[in-house]
């Protein structure tokens, strides 16, 4: 048997999905066996599965220890060797405070999945400056609460406690964040436009398709493009998600045949040759430079982080100036 008290960072979860995280070599339905036989009790009672956990409740696992080793593993070993990827790139840090850490990520880089992901690489950083320490927490690790594609620079959010994943993810939910992003794109745009349609997605492929009416499995997407700066053949712009939809910008901009420059999969194949000749980009030229989270603070003002341009993006739009 093992009692365990629960935490802030569990607070407000459901009995199953926590003890899923924490038995997590097991099953869904071995958790529905363990609740409905009574091997789980809560404050000495009987447990139910929708149950919200609250801070201080005391959750008691009527397991054999190799049960629990069998399923719930060493979970308190951190899970980053810290001494192993010291030589790992360091982050470039947009926003900190208690709450979470706003990353500028690279291109090229995953936001979570790998090794050396954005995640991997914040909670390194958090477990360096003590403001996460794994051996501590029961389930919770720092999470992402966005995500950019791989070849997209830019703002990530990293919610360093429950209560910031929870808050945050709930904001980006209720469309209460606002997203600006800089591209550079094909052709010339002379004014502010908003683009709207309805996006599929070929899941074969991995691509999207921009349609002007509805349709089964459809989404409708509003994309608006304001011009920055116009050059021979192309256009600095900053655009605004109004809605959030995986790969919403590439599709909407191809589909007015103003792809981003850089864009392998949406994008013009002989503009790319010539930006990857002659200023070797390998990446489409898409920067997530501003995030604003209303209603963020407690006195009602808002968040705004931003991110600067990579270094290798400004030196092309000057390169493009002398032209």
């Amino acid at each position: 048997m093992i009692e365990i008290k629960i935490g802030l960072n569990e607070d407000n979860q459901r009995l199953d999905r926590f003890l899923m995280k924490y038995l997590k070599n097991s099953g869904k339905g071995f958790v529905e066996k363990i609740i409905r036989k009574k091997i789980v009790k809560l404050n000495g009672k009987k447990a139910e599965a929708s149950y919200k956990l609250r801070e201080g409740d005391l959750l008691n696992l009527y397991l054999s220890d190799e049960t629990l080793e069998k399923f719930a593993g060493h979970s308190d070993q951190p899970e980053i060797n810290t001494e192993k990827h010291d030589n790992r790139q360091e982050l470039d840090i947009a926003y900190e405070d208690e709450e979470i850490l706003a990353v500028n990520k690279g291109a090229n880089v995953l936001t979570h999945g790998s090794e050396d992901s954005v995640i991997d690489r914040g909670i390194l950083y958090l477990m360096k400056t003590n403001a996460y320490d794994p051996r501590k927490e029961i389930t919770f690790k720092p999470a992402c609460c966005n995500r950019l594609d791989r070849n997209t620079s830019g703002i990530v959010i990293i919610a360093k406690n429950n209560r910031a994943l929870i808050k945050i993810n709930e904001k980006i939910r209720s469309k209460n964040t606002d997203k600006f992003y800089t591209a550079l794109i094909k052709g010339k745009l002379e004014k502010e436009t908003t683009l709207k349609g309805y996006i599929t997605k070929d899941a074969s492929a991995n691509k999207s398709r921009i349609i002007d009416r509805p349709q089964e499995g459809s989404k409708e997407v509003m994309t608006v493009i304001k011009p920055l700066k116009n050059f021979k053949g192309y256009t600095l712009v900053e655009i605004q998600l109004i809605t959030g939809r995986s790969h919403q910008i590439r599709a909407h901009l191809n589909s007015i045949d103003m792809p981003i420059v850089g864009d392998i999969k949406y994008g013009d194949m002989e503009i790319n040759r010539k930006f990857k000749m002659k200023y070797g980009l390998n990446t489409q030229f898409l920067h997530s430079h501003r995030m604003v989270m209303n209603d963020y603070f407690d006195d009602g003002r808002s968040l705004v982080i931003n991110a600067k341009l990579p270094g290798y993006l400004e030196g092309i739009i000057k390169d493009l100036e002398k032209e």
